[in-house]
């Protein structure tokens, strides 16, 4: 079974690599052949006891 991480952080394109530790760990987890979902904070949603996951990007790979 694939490990899977989810990242939920700033839109992906608004990252700054230099000052932001998510891309690194995305890119660890790509290698290491894990697979990589990337949502905002506001597209993770709690009802009840459940969480649900709005808007899931899966990452490949991982420019800087």
């Amino acid at each position: 079974m694939q490990k899977k991480l989810l990242i939920i952080a700033d839109p992906i394109d608004k990252v700054k690599p230099e000052s932001d530790s998510s891309l690194a760990l995305a890119q660890a987890a790509i290698e290491e052949s894990w697979q990589v979902l990337w949502c905002e904070s506001n597209n993770v949603h709690l009802f009840g006891e459940s969480v649900f996951v709005s808007n899931l990007n899966q990452i490949s790979s991982v420019s800087t």
